[in-house]
């Protein structure tokens, strides 16, 4: 390789991400290394200790004659050393002829698109080198695992990212590709689309190895080119045909169909079906090139990621920082949309500064709905990267074309956004430019001005019989609420149900503790949604439907759910029609029935009643405390409870068991001494907790469930269940079986608190967008 370069190179620019990689690769190579730049970052601190001798500012001296100098398409005609070595008559040579210098001694596989390349090159460096054949590589972001972005390995291969920007792609003629989509960018080279579209079929008809070319059959613009090679992606018509994608957090699982063979789970740890696509491509590339499936599997499931591309950059106070290249709208959406399934209903702010004033008005008129998924949208001046303004082309235009977007001066960024900033939000900054820096800058600041934490208002007691519980619960939530991001402030309510929320504005979020009528019903939560407060649980509406427990019955037989057989009746009913209800009770139901509180909950105004003698004394005692009840047939079978966390993508936990014996799990077997126990870890086959597990959700969603709730089921001696009933507030004391499935599943208390506050936040943020269609 080394006989076909040069002797002593010098690299204008020398501290970019491409030139830099190309440099490091000739310092391998023992070959002499000269360079300037603007300014000095990483990488030309990281050559210069390699040994390459790097000045700061252009200057004519620092041009030897004997010297080729390396440009790249970002230097102007009348850069002071590009004119010196043409005086000189130094050979001088583009940074995409001396990439094509080196890959010609290598096996090259060139990774091109509009989006995803560096990503994708990535992936496949990381893969080979794990593989153990020892690549050349040189790609356009720094790989986490090698901390470069460019090497020299001594195997057959050379991986090289082919930038279509400039047209420089079309150098090359690669053993093996990869195409991963085309977008409508760099209009302002190419002059057309059609030249464009033109330019990406000609390096298709430049791969000489079709076995090893690999384009993205999802793209339209690839599909009607009638590529040679294989196409990849989602579409049935795919050569190598992905399925059964899903998102686990940060990472991604997906199946794969290639050759007449199946591949299933395969995990890559990065998030979003672009990310998927990307990896399928490597996966089948790597399989045609012999690699071991094991191997590869391996490198995709432990990728550690690319610099700038959906980058971590911290967290503090429960806020995560996040940073992306991505600079065009394509781009945004497939950031925002894989970041989106990883943080779950937490605030996402996404902090965009336009590239180039040329790529803008490019992209003006397609940005749309592309924020969609952040909940804001907040732009910053154009960074110019040397571009001369054009006329119209402004923050304020870009802006005005991003619904709910504000604008901000990068100058007031820290200021602004830091009187904003509440726990469990995450920042993601986008954008080409120095952008890149703020993530990191604006951690260190908040490490000497932590931002404001949330007031959560905790009410608690009520005029309930489960007042006192209501009060150990509180206690527990409380205890379990971090004082680094929460401050708390509690609201009493008596037992005759008197209260003060005269502090009921300095809350960003309410957590009611109230079991029973007017906590558990939607009456405090009504409450609250009339002052704009978010509030943690269920909803006003499905609270309302949770407490009427004939209407949750009705509601879940219509939704396939078994329940007993009941009879509903109130007090007014009662006294006027008792002779009937009595006759329907007898001829329906069969002893020993249950005689509940229509509103009440789970373990207040339950009486089991044995035979007929003691029914009218039973319904008489539980209509003095409800002005409606239900009469329910009892069934020997054991109790089972599920754990509901969530709004769309609803959790369900596996369940626990009252191990009540037959005895009636009321107040005193719930909270007494020697009270009935439970266990988090009932002995139940996997086929029943699934389908538990299903019967709980489908009951939630009948009654239109929010935020969280237990669900309780009797299991019979068929292994049937049968919903007993929902509880939108459940117990939160240390016997609570909620709190403790929870903690079993990966929600300790702390993490649970974090969890229904986030939710809380999140639903009031999707109601504002509805009603004032805004986002805050």
């Amino acid at each position: 390789m080394k006989d076909l370069l040069p002797k002593k190179c010098h690299f204008i620019g020398i501290g970019g991400i491409g030139m830099s990689g190309l440099a490091r690769i000739l310092l391998k190579l023992n070959i002499e290394v000269s360079g300037s730049d603007c300014s000095q970052n990483s990488a030309t601190q990281s050559l210069t200790d390699q040994g390459a001798r790097i000045s700061q500012g252009h200057s004519a001296a620092n041009i030897d004659p004997a010297t080729t100098v390396v440009f790249s398409s970002s230097i102007p005609s009348h850069n002071v050393e590009l004119q010196q070595a043409k005086s000189l008559g130094c050979p001088l040579i583009h940074r995409s002829d001396l990439l094509q210098q080196l890959m010609t001694t290598r096996k090259s596989l060139a990774i091109t698109g509009t989006h995803g390349k560096t990503t994708t090159s990535a992936l496949l460096s990381v893969v080979l080198k794990l593989a153990q054949c020892d690549p050349s590589f040189m790609v356009g972001g720094i790989l986490t695992e090698f901390g470069t972005n460019a090497d020299c390995g001594i195997g057959d291969y050379f991986v090289a990212e082919a930038d279509e920007s400039d047209g420089t792609f079309l150098k090359y003629t690669p053993y093996g590709a990869i195409i991963t989509n085309i977008g409508e960018d760099h209009l302002d080279h190419f002059g057309s689309k059609a030249k464009l579209l033109d330019s990406f079929k000609q390096f298709a008809s430049q791969v000489t190895s079709s076995e090893h070319f690999f384009w993205c059959g999802d793209d339209r613009h690839l599909q009607q080119m009638k590529l040679p090679g294989l196409s990849y992606g989602f579409d049935d018509s795919c050569d190598l045909r992905l399925s059964h994608f899903q998102q686990h957090g940060w990472s991604c699982t997906f199946d794969i169909t290639f050759h007449e063979h199946d591949y299933t789970n395969i995990v890559c740890a990065l998030p979003g079906k672009h990310n998927a696509l990307n990896a399928a491509a490597v996966f089948g590339l790597a399989l045609t090139l012999g690699c071991d499936e094991a191997a590869i599997r391996h490198a995709l499931r432990e990728f550690k990621g690319v610099h700038r591309r959906c980058e971590k950059k911290g967290e503090i106070s429960n806020i995560l920082f996040l940073d992306d290249y991505a600079h065009h709208p394509t781009e945004f959406q497939a950031t925002l949309s894989a970041i989106r399934h990883a943080i779950q209903e937490r605030r996402l702010i996404a902090i965009f500064q336009p590239h180039r004033y040329s790529r803008m008005e490019n992209c003006l008129g397609t940005f749309g709905d592309c924020f969609n998924e952040a909940d804001e949208g907040w732009v910053t001046e154009i960074y110019e990267a040397g571009e001369s303004p054009i006329e119209g082309w402004t923050q304020e235009a870009i802006a005005k074309e991003i619904s709910h977007c504000r604008q901000v001066s990068q100058k007031k960024l820290a200021k602004e956004l830091h009187r904003h900033l509440r726990p469990h939000d995450v920042v993601v900054t986008l954008g080409a430019g120095d952008i890149t820096q703020f993530g990191a800058n604006m951690l260190d600041f908040l490490g000497s001005h932590p931002p404001k934490k949330l007031s959560v208002g905790l009410v608690r007691g009520g005029a309930s019989e489960e007042h006192k519980v209501s009060l150990v619960s509180a206690e527990f939530v409380e205890e379990s609420l971090s004082s680094e991001l929460y401050d708390v402030i509690t609201f009493d309510i008596d037992r005759d149900g008197q209260f003060s929320f005269e502090k009921l504005s300095d809350c960003d979020v309410m957590f009611p503790m109230l079991h029973g009528p007017y906590g558990e019903d939607g009456t405090i939560q009504g409450l609250f949604e009339m002052h704009g407060i978010p509030y943690v649980g269920c909803s006003y509406r499905p609270c309302a439907i949770a407490m009427d427990k004939a209407l949750t019955k009705q509601l879940a037989m219509m939704h396939g759910i078994r329940t007993l057989p009941f009879v509903s009746l109130t007090q007014h009913e009662w006294k006027t029609q008792k002779a009937s209800l009595r006759n329907q009770i007898l001829e329906e139901l069969m002893f020993p029935v249950f005689v509940k509180g229509l509103h009440l909950g789970s373990s207040i105004g339950v009486i089991k009643v044995v035979s007929e003698e003691s029914l009218d004394s039973a319904i008489d005692k539980v209509l003095e405390l409800d002005t409606g009840l239900i009469v329910e047939e009892g069934i020997q079978a054991r109790e089972i409870e599920f754990a509901v966390l969530g709004h769309d993508d609803i959790e369900v936990f596996p369940p626990g068991e009252i191990l009540a014996n037959g005895q009636v799990y009321d107040y005193n077997a719930k909270y007494g001494t020697d009270g009935i126990t439970t266990t988090p870890e009932p002995d139940l086959s996997s086929e029943l907790i699934a389908t538990g597990c299903d019967l709980a959700r489908r009951a939630f969603k009948a009654i239109g469930g929010d935020g969280m709730a237990r669900i309780d089921f009797f299991l019979d001696e068929y292994d049937k269940y049968w919903l007993n009933e929902i509880n939108p507030i459940p117990g939160f004391t240390s016997i609570s079986l909620y709190p403790m499935l929870c903690n079993k599943h990966g929600y300790p208390p702390t993490e649970l608190m974090h969890r229904l506050i986030i939710l809380a936040l999140n639903r009031h943020r999707k109601a504002l967008r509805v009603h004032h269609g805004s986002r805050i």
